[in-house]
């Protein structure tokens, strides 16, 4: 059982699942995802990205877990897997750029200026930067061999270090 979906049966068993979404909803993101992956400039993602965000919204849970019949959970789980599939299709369009070689160089790049950082400010506006590339691109380094993963680690930490390091006391490397 891979991790994702061990935590996909996590939520819905603890509760802390989102509302699960009617079919048209299903649709709706499918179409956003279709939509992201036409896009070709900065403007499109963002609007899209927008869009997606507003549409996704966290809502509270329909019914207490434990009484949930097992073809609930079933429908809710198949409806979390639709949803996750339009999620990856989309992350994999919004910004395509989301690969291993292109993530670590983008990580390279964003260490190598917060290390060149010599003011709160630029260590800030580095960080700001970073976290927003994350947002998109943090979910597909699943995807990512071990040492992929090792190589963006490292860049992570050095980045993680020279922003500590102009900015004491910041939230720099606190889990995701």
């Amino acid at each position: 059982m891979t991790m994702r979906v061990a935590a996909v049966i996590v939520v819905v068993l603890v509760g802390c699942h989102h509302k699960a979404e009617p079919p048209a909803q299903d649709d709706a993101l499918a179409h956003l995802a279709d939509e992201a992956c036409a896009c070709r400039g900065a403007t499109c993602r963002d609007a899209v990205r927008a869009r997606w965000q507003a549409a996704t919204g966290v809502e509270p849970a329909r019914k207490d877990p434990p009484k949930m019949t097992q073809d609930e959970i079933a429908a809710e789980l198949a409806e979390a897997s639709r949803l996750h599939d339009a999620r990856v299709k989309y992350l994999g369009c919004i910004e395509p750029d989301h690969g291993p070689v292109r993530t670590i160089a983008r990580m390279t790049e964003y260490a190598d200026r917060a290390c060149a950082c010599r003011d709160p400010a630029c260590a800030a506006a580095v960080k700001h930067d970073e976290d927003r590339y994350l947002q998109d691109a943090w979910p597909q380094q699943d995807g990512f061999t071990d040492a992929d993963k090792q190589q963006l680690t490292a860049q992570l930490r050095r980045f993680t270090v020279c922003v500590r390091d102009m900015m004491p006391g910041s939230d720099v490397g606190s889990p995701r």
